[in-house]
């Protein structure tokens, strides 16, 4: 079973597990965050921004991560090339 939330189930469940599939889980949901926050960090720097300055996007990436197929680093990650995207056109154009 695989949750993306820390709700009331998801701890529950985690309690459940034995010692070492616990870690395990506990492991995989530091490694999820770690590269949530390097995401958002490299968000922040394409749009010369600060994490602060680009609050709604990470509550932004954490909702769809949490209401979609994709992971919220995955998320942050879409919204990074679309950034991307958007500069090299204007570049083009203007």
């Amino acid at each position: 079973m695989a949750k993306s939330r820390l709700t009331p189930d998801y701890i529950e469940w985690v309690m459940s597990l034995n010692a070492n599939q616990a870690l395990r889980e506990i492991h995989k949901v530091n490694e999820q965050t770690k590269d949530f926050e390097q995401a958002n960090s490299k968000l922040a720097g394409v749009l010369g921004s600060t994490k602060a300055g680009i609050a709604g996007l990470t509550d932004e990436g954490r909702r769809l991560g949490a209401t979609t197929a994709y992971t919220a680093s995955e998320v942050t990650g879409l919204q990074v090339e679309l950034e991307f995207q958007i500069f090299q056109l204007l570049r083009r154009f203007l």
